[in-house]
């Protein structure tokens, strides 16, 4: 899957490309008309095993298409495609032809155009990782010596803050380990000096059949690393069954120093990985799919797709969001992307994958920003209360959304000329949910908040806070504002 306004219009346009129901392969561009899809007849070849990625690699100022698999006579193949004002011309390359790969374009060597990297298995089996010069839209093999993975996944990021784009590649490196069914992963990270590359040689764990993906989790200005997939564990030459373990490696960089980070986020593996900032509050989230415990031959594993908030920074703090009070479907061997194809500011989800009852799937979610799901209705009692009378604002707040909400935050700022006398609250729809004031007291505070736990949908709570308006005769005929806010 790869999101693009091939047709320069101004929303972004959807390729996915795979399998289909009928084991057949497929290419389709969907062209986004203010949130509408369309699909059009392209001239896109159908392929399986796929990998495909967007750049503008001529530079005439829209999105060409990259494009490797496998062809319906299961021949691998590796597909440029020229985007001339919306129509996509074929065009030839050296490109190596191969499936199950990964592609990646960057401008490596920092003269102003866009090279490529293809990894994936070729029509011989052999295992290729080969590195594309771009030279004003002419292809050349640039010679750099890269290990051949397929099942792989490419990412690139300048982890070192050097201005160059460094390489990381993870996948299959080797088959046939004795067994004739076992197989080894690698990760490696290729560190560009200058356009150069070269193994870093920085120790990552080595994992096949997923994803890499980098982001500044943090916020500390350099890029972060999470890593997910699976490794040979055992074969049972009884019942010709294949097991592998699965891992989910998080990375913390500091000035290119990389240290595995102690979480509870799921290992899972066969599947894909993507930082997005979901709920728009400044931090990095992430949405993982794959299999739980290991991947095998026989296809018995537990299927999962992972929501992971961002709630502070730190490794452990990413609260997984799952479950019935999520739409998500659960896949495994997909593809997890971020895109605001409905242009209102916040990045929607689209995941493809076989769910456990093996059906394919290709889902778009829409994402309605979590706030927009908060609902807080204040009133007061009375509406018009006289000097030195009591009075009592009552805070009602709901989740209306379609999920669980986390980080819910109400703030109330009392008038001055109110003392609070009491503050109490209560809850429903839920026995999990935990209201906590953490500022404003009784008798002295005028600005009081709360942090709210889990909030599932159409539960919440009651927020009351009492008190008495000064007994000021001056205060007649005075209009009081008291401002409430929820948020996230």
């Amino acid at each position: 899957m790869a999101w693009a306004d091939y047709d320069g219009d101004g929303d972004l346009d959807l390729l996915i490309a795979g399998i289909n129901s009928s084991d057949a392969p497929v290419t389709r561009l969907y062209r986004n008309d203010s949130g509408s899809f369309t699909e059009i007849n392209a001239g896109l070849m159908n392929l399986l095993s796929t990998s495909a990625a967007w750049a503008d690699f001529d530079g005439d100022g829209d999105p060409d298409l990259l494009l490797t698999g496998q062809d319906s006579s299961f021949k691998p193949q590796s597909k440029l495609y020229r985007n001339d004002n919306g129509a996509f011309v074929d065009v030839e390359t050296p490109f190596v032809k191969v499936s199950n790969g990964a592609v990646a374009w960057a401008d490596y060597d920092g003269d102003g155009d866009l090279d490529v990297v293809i990894t994936g298995s070729t029509d011989g089996g052999s295992k290729s990782s080969i590195l594309y010069r771009n030279d004003n839209g002419t292809f050349v093999d640039s010679g750099v010596d890269l290990i051949g993975v397929d099942f792989s996944s490419v990412a690139w990021a300048d982890y070192d803050g050097d201005g160059y784009p460094d390489l990381l590649l993870m996948g299959q490196y080797v088959s046939g380990l004795g067994q004739g069914y076992d197989s080894a992963g690698t990760t490696r990270l290729y560190r560009n000096d200058n356009g150069a590359l070269v193994d870093s040689e920085i120790a990552l764990t080595n994992l096949e059949a997923g994803s890499a993906a980098w982001a500044d989790y943090d916020g500390d200005g350099d890029l972060d690393l999470i890593l997910m997939g699976v490794r040979f564990n055992s074969f049972s030459p009884t019942t010709n069954q294949i097991t592998y373990l699965t891992e989910t490696v998080l990375y913390r960089n500091d000035n290119g120093t990389f240290t595995q980070e102690s979480s509870a986020i799921t290992d899972l593996g066969d599947g894909d990985v993507s930082w997005a900032d979901y709920d728009g509050d400044g931090d990095l989230d992430f949405f993982i799919t794959g299999t739980r415990g290991g991947v095998s031959s026989v296809d018995n594993f537990e299927r999962l797709s992972i929501l992971y908030q961002n709630n502070g920074g730190s490794a452990t703090d990413f609260s997984p969001l799952m479950g019935a009070d999520y739409p998500f479907v659960n896949v495994r061997g997909g593809s997890v992307t971020w895109a605001d194809y409905d242009s209102d500011g916040d990045p929607d989800l689209l995941l493809t994958g076989s769910d456990s009852s093996r059906l394919l799937n290709s889902r778009l979610y829409r994402n309605d920003s979590c706030a927009e799901s908060l609902q807080l209705v204040k009133t007061a009692a009375p509406v018009n209360p006289m000097p030195g009378e009591a009075i009592t604002y009552t805070l009602h707040f709901t989740n209306t959304g379609s999920g669980l909400v986390t980080g819910v935050v109400i703030s109330d700022s009392v008038p001055v000329s109110v003392t609070v006398t009491g503050v109490t609250s209560s809850t429903f729809g839920s026995n999990s949910i935990t209201i906590t004031q953490t500022s404003g007291a009784p008798g002295t505070g005028i600005d009081f908040a709360w942090s709210v736990g889990e909030l599932a949908v159409n539960a919440g709570g009651v927020i009351t806070l009492t008190g008495v308006l000064s007994a000021s005769k001056a205060l007649a005929g005075t209009t009081f504002t008291n401002t409430a806010n929820i948020s996230i």
